[in-house]
């Protein structure tokens, strides 16, 4: 029943198409499921002694458990509840695997019928699930084919789906003892990794390769490295080609994303909460080497290395643990032992996706990372050898586990219903967006979806949204000023509530703050108008959540200009620059101000850099990041070269003439 529940979750469920949306929630039953069954294993046994991969993995849920509830308050802490049910669930899973995979016997080594049953009927119900994961991702593949410019299967990434499989194809090989039908399974691997352009899978597959071969005989590794290098170089494949057309500089270098989740780790000890660097990072993400990917800042939210994740979101004990068990399984599974098939083909699908850990954030997925965790959990278990802790009672232990994963499964159907509601209410505002439903139907859908999940950061957004725009289409039919003061109030209370509930997110903020632009006079404003005033208060609650925001310090400037507070406008625009100095249109903008404040030479000086950097940005928009493109994109629609000129020319012919 176990490899049923297993096969449903990596061959079906991956392959199964527009579910992505399902995999947190058949994350979290298959963890319960297979928790659930393996207890009554555990239930059945007089005594349990714990080894040091399950008192690893219950140190990391502590300091998990620590990190959602003490974490920093400037993150949401229902967010931080639900990725923290997702490590949970991939600790249950680990443990369960750990429990339910066969242990080896001191008598195994020695057997004369070789394999026992067991292992051997382990073995093969492992190989099936695995061969079935690798056809059906071969035929994902081929009804995508030439929809996607890399390969990346079902599993919406071509990295996660390059390293899951070369350790399937390994595993298999090993499974199947090396003989030639094994190896058959290596080749339309090989060529799924290559066409994937994963730099990291490759490199991973080789690794591994290269480490199965040391283990046997260093000549081998010397020769099957050079036959690697040179196939790679001269047969023409895909992967070489992206290797060869690679820009770095277009993309934040791996050890620039560790060294500011470092820096976050060392200044928060306890952990940041589990998913919380997709908030961090933006604060840390300017990088002098090259400042133009600061416009990239939020297409990042993975440190890309497991310790360095754990580290910083789950807290110094949960990175402590990780490495302790690295270190641990270092020591158990090098030296050379007996002829395992399991433990081998175990080991080599581990080691695949544990290489790509390192570099990459394969732990985004759930069907990949849980792989993971059963293959570790295998080769772990066949040479942990009898545990040393204290003996527990299999009854308590089974209690405990089955106990852990009911608890799991009612959170998952509890968010099953939440989300459902949710994802209705949705609809309905789309629909409303559209013309195509009254206010009425989304004041029920949103008051429902507040009902069911009265906690929700999503269902405090949508309450603001639907109020801001309730607000603007009263403006526009011309309501009342009573009607229009209501609603206004209205709006700023769920404003105040969404920003309450997401105090990290750069989004709630940029909407409440575009809603108290929206309200500021055409006339201009003063700046102790109190419209003006919440404006500036919104913006900086922005710039708070995101002080590397260009765009919004530059709408700042520009305000505080307009209102006559020219010296604040400065400081903002200082500000701006230092952080982006070839913001042509702000130096536009900048110079604008400071010729109808009279300052002809401040003006001139502001043109002159506004006209360079007009060439800077043209140059910066060949940079590969799309969002880094699409900033110096704008800024070349924002800024006209001809009027820059002319102004250029006639401050020069005033001042000097």
């Amino acid at each position: 029943m176990t490899w049923i529940v297993l096969a449903l979750w990596w061959v079906v469920l991956p392959a199964a198409p527009g579910v992505a949306w399902l995999h947190w929630f058949a994350h979290l039953a298959t963890a319960g499921i297979v928790g659930l069954l393996v207890a009554r294993r555990v239930w059945g046994e007089a005594r349990v002694r714990p080894s040091p991969p399950v008192v690893a993995t219950l140190l990391a849920v502590l300091s998990l458990a620590v990190a959602v509830r003490v974490a920093p308050h400037r993150f949401p802490l229902e967010a931080r509840w639900w990725a923290g049910l997702t490590g949970v669930a991939h600790a249950v899973l680990f443990l369960a695997a750990w429990a339910w995979a066969p242990a080896r016997r001191a008598d195994e080594a020695r057997a004369e019928d070789g394999e026992p049953d067991d292992v051997a009927v382990f073995r093969r119900a492992f190989t099936v699930v695995l061969a079935g994961l690798l056809v059906a991702q071969a035929l994902v593949v081929w009804r995508d084919a030439g929809a996607v410019e890399r390969v990346e299967g079902g599993f919406g990434n071509p990295n996660t789906f390059g390293a899951v499989v070369a350790a399937c194809g390994l595993a298999l090989a090993a499974f199947g003892c090396w003989r030639r039908t094994a190896l058959v399974a290596l080749v339309p691997c090989a060529a799924l990794v290559l066409a994937t352009r994963s730099r990291g899978a490759a490199a991973a597959a080789a690794v591994t390769v290269l480490v199965l071969a040391a283990r046997r005989d260093w000549r081998r590794v010397v020769a099957l490295g050079a036959l690697l290098v040179v196939a790679l170089v001269v047969v023409p494949n895909p992967l070489w080609e992206r290797v060869t057309a690679m820009r770095t500089e277009h993309f934040y270098s791996r050890p620039f994303l560790w060294q500011a989740a470092l820096e976050g780790a060392a200044e928060e000890p306890l952990g940041i909460g589990p998913g919380m660097n997709l908030h961090e990072f933006p604060k840390r993400a300017l990088d002098r080497s090259v400042p133009w990917l600061v416009h990239q800042r939020f297409a990042v939210g993975l440190t890309h290395n497991v310790f360095t994740t754990l580290t910083l979101e789950w807290g110094w004990l949960a990175g402590a643990a990780a490495v302790g068990l690295a270190l641990w399984a270092l020591a158990r599974l090098w030296p050379r032992g007996p002829v395992d098939p399991l433990a081998q083909g175990a080991t080599l699908g581990a080691l695949v996706l544990f290489l790509e850990l390192q570099i990459d954030g394969l732990e985004q997925n759930a069907v990949a990372f849980s792989l993971f965790l059963v293959f570790a959990a295998v080769a772990l278990r066949r040479v942990a050898g009898a545990g040393r802790g204290p003996a527990l009672s299999g009854r308590l232990v089974g209690a405990t586990l089955a106990a852990t994963c009911v608890l799991l499964l009612v959170q998952d159907g509890l968010r099953a219903r939440r989300v459902s509601v949710m994802r209705d209410a949705q609809a309905v505002w789309d629909r409303y967006q559209l013309g195509r439903a009254g206010e009425d139907a989304v004041e029920a859908a949103v008051a429902r979806a507040e009902e069911v999940a009265p906690r929700e950061e999503n269902v405090a957004v949508a309450r603001f949204s639907f109020e801001a725009l309730a607000h603007r289409r009263a403006v526009r039919r011309g309501a009342p000023p009573a009607e229009l003061a209501e609603r206004e109030a209205r709006a700023w209370a769920a404003a105040d509530v969404a920003l309450a509930r997401q105090p990290a997110d750069r989004d709630t903020a940029r909407l409440v703050a575009d809603f108290a632009h929206r309200l500021l006079p055409r006339e201009g404003a003063a700046p102790d108008d109190a419209a003006f005033v919440r404006y500036v208060h919104a913006v900086r609650t922005v710039l708070e959540r995101d002080p590397l925001d260009v765009v919004s310090r530059r709408e700042l400037a520009g305000e505080l200009a307009r209102a006559g507070d020219l010296a604040r406008a400065e400081e903002e625009f200082d500000a701006l620059l230092a952080v982006e100095p070839h913001d042509a249109a702000a130096w536009a903008l900048r110079a604008r101000w400071r010729l109808a404040a009279g300052d002809l030479e401040g003006a001139l000086h502001a043109s002159v850099r506004a006209r360079e950097c007009v060439f800077d940005c043209r140059i910066l928009t060949a940079v590969g990041a799309p969002r880094s493109h699409a900033f110096y994109e704008d800024v070349l629609d924002k800024v006209d070269l001809a009027a820059l000129r002319r102004r250029i020319a006639e401050l020069r012919r005033e001042l000097y003439l």
